[in-house]
């Protein structure tokens, strides 16, 4: 009972792990569109104000959008992959605690089995 508990468990903390990736994968190409069209914008701004796109500010400004655009995608992905392998690690522990539970009621009855032969099977002591 304890292990398939521990397995149907486990099994949905897998499913939950995989779900974190999905969900970070999306969040992550949603956040480097944004930065795209946040990039563009400012772009479109820099033209309307007679800078050349080729303009050392233009590139500087570019060059940081970029960067930024790079470390929040970064932050996003680090931070559902780090749920993603909390999750992964949960399922272990719980498949292991399963595992235990099956082990220790398995001792147990065994346990009980032998403590309870003399009484139950008289001759095996001769």
């Amino acid at each position: 009972m304890a292990m398939q508990a521990g397995q149907e468990q486990s099994a949905l903390l897998l499913q939950q792990a995989e779900q974190e990736k999905r969900i970070g994968a999306i969040e992550e190409d949603r956040t480097r569109r944004q930065f795209q069209f946040q990039m563009g914008q400012q772009a479109i701004e820099l033209a309307g104000r007679g800078i050349r796109l080729d303009s050392p500010v233009a590139m500087f400004l570019g060059e940081t959008a970029a960067r930024e655009m790079s470390f929040e995608a970064q932050a996003v992905r680090s931070g559902r992959g780090t749920r993603a392998q909390e999750m992964t690690h949960q399922a272990r522990q719980v498949r292991a605690q399963g595992m235990q539970g099956l082990l220790r009621g398995t001792l147990s009855a065994a346990g009980n089995l032998l403590t309870a032969a003399p009484r139950q099977w008289p001759g095996m002591l001769k």
